[in-house]
Order: structure tokens, then C-alpha cells, then sequence
């Protein structure tokens, strides 16, 4: 099982207290036989069970988490180490908000493709 870079950890860290969201971080399912360990599960982002971040050549298998409902996002760690705000609200604008209530006052929707 590969161990997620320490400052893409980090960084969903802080954009969760700098955006209002909530992400746990780093993320190991309980129930995945590959025992795979994601970067970061965000919340009320991307399907109604949220989204799981992985980093480009993890190793991880996504088949369990996205037969549980996850939407999967790879990332590139060297891309998302440090904190953007720009960047981190792009990419969950570009996921969607799937949460009870009221997005984020940030919040735009507004995907990339």
C-alpha cells in the first residue's frame, strides 16, 4: 500500500479550513480488500458518498471505491501540495456539490469540461 506525499495530504487540510469543507485525510476504507490508501474522501463533493482523491502513480486500485459510490479524482501531487485556493475551489466547482443544503458561498459550479 503506498503512503499518500505528506504535503498533498496537507494541503486538502488546509483547504478544508480555508474553504469550509470536509475532508478526512489521509483516507483507507475499511472494507477495501486491496486496503488501498487515498490522499483525501471529500464530502458533499462529487456523488452523494463524496469523492476520493488519488495522486497520479499511487498504485491504487479504484474499483472498490467506486463500486461503494465514490467518485475518484487523480491528481497530480505536484500540482496540488501546496495550497491554492483558486485551484482547490476550481477542482471542487468542477466535481459539483452533491450536499444537503446550501453550497459554499465560493461555490460557482462552474466545470471544466
Amino acid at each position: 500500500m503506498a503512503t499518500p506525499p505528506a504535503a498533498l495530504v496537507d494541503a486538502w487540510h488546509r483547504a478544508s479550513d480555508d474553504l469550509g469543507f470536509v475532508v478526512i485525510a489521509p483516507y483507507t476504507p475499511q472494507d477495501d480488500p486491496k486496503s488501498s490508501c487515498f490522499a483525501a474522501k471529500v464530502k458533499n463533493f462529487g456523488s452523494s458518498a463524496g469523492t476520493v482523491v488519488d495522486w497520479i502513480g499511487s498504485g491504487n486500485s479504484h474499483e472498490w471505491v467506486k463500486q461503494q459510490g465514490f467518485y475518484v479524482s487523480t491528481v497530480n501531487a505536484a500540482a496540488y501540495e501546496e495550497f491554492d485556493a483558486s485551484l482547490f475551489r476550481e477542482t471542487l466547482d468542477d466535481w459539483g456539490w452533491t450536499g444537503d443544503g446550501a453550497a459554499p458561498g465560493w461555490y460557482t459550479g462552474r466545470a471544466w469540461s
